[in-house]
């Protein structure tokens, strides 16, 4: 992926999954588990990893699974499901994504809209783009009041992302938070304190319900300072040599996190 924000799925992944031949598309083909997928290359912070739920399969129940995770793909034996096997392994931190998800009033979609182009990393995204693409199913509570958006976070056509915020309070950034992105609503921080001693890959359950997903790649619009950055990370990969650069600290800092 180098800094792009262009995602790919890692082609080791669950004994249950075929993936696409561009690796976007993961496809659970039997079973309810044995679907966990990875990102090919570790999230940074700010950036947007974003899918769209393509298929499902209401023979099952239970739905996708998302967050991120310090076991790299590439070493790694894969287990069978993300909650609770990977949660308990103490270095994945993830959560299942349900109905009760995304369920916002029209005043506060009103407000949420006011801002038309939201930053992720070097990607300015236009925030219609982040929004539910599925059609629209109307249901009702037990008192009659009309829901139109309840349910549709695992709806075919729901777009889920997360993304890593850096805790600020924190010296040299050693940890962050992640937030979940759920059509286009973020739904602010679900697991803080996320340490950073080791690279943070996505991680996607396609699990039960869920039955296909697709990552989306976001429309960038890149700066000059983001463009330089990503020069120096995809050539520079020893801290030593970054060191020699001789940058000022708050140009390392950037080029480090930003």
């Amino acid at each position: 992926m180098g800094t792009s924000g262009k995602f790919r799925f890692h082609p080791n992944c669950g004994s249950n999954i075929r993936l696409s031949k561009d690796n976007l598309i993961a496809r659970r083909v039997e079973g309810f588990s044995n679907a966990v997928c990875f990102s090919e290359s570790p999230l940074l912070l700010g950036q947007l990893f974003l899918i769209e739920i393509k298929d499902t399969d209401k023979s099952w129940s239970g739905h996708l699974r998302v967050g991120i995770t310090q076991i790299n793909p590439n070493l790694d034996h894969i287990l069978e499901m993300v909650v609770p096997m990977m949660i308990d392994d103490g270095r994945t931190w993830a959560l299942a994504i349900t109905k009760f998800h995304n369920r916002v009033s029209d005043e506060h979609r009103d407000l949420s809209k006011s801002e038309s182009v939201l930053n992720f990393g070097n990607a300015r995204v236009n925030s219609d783009y982040l929004c539910f693409a599925g059609k629209r199913a109307l249901t009702y509570s037990l008192n009659g009041t009309r829901m139109a958006d309840f349910g549709q976070a695992v709806l075919r056509g729901s777009r889920i992302g997360i993304v890593l915020r850096p805790v600020t309070s924190q010296r040299r950034k050693q940890y962050c938070d992640l937030h979940l992105v759920i059509n286009g609503e973020d739904m602010g921080a679900v697991v803080t304190r996320i340490p950073m001693t080791k690279p943070l890959y996505a991680v996607v359950d396609v699990y039960s319900i869920t039955k296909e997903v697709k990552i989306l790649s976001l429309p960038a619009m890149t700066s000059l300072t983001h463009m330089c950055r990503d020069v120096i990370r995809d050539h520079i990969s020893d801290k030593d040599e970054f060191i020699k650069l001789g940058l000022p600290h708050c140009l390392q800092t950037f080029v480090e996190y930003g």
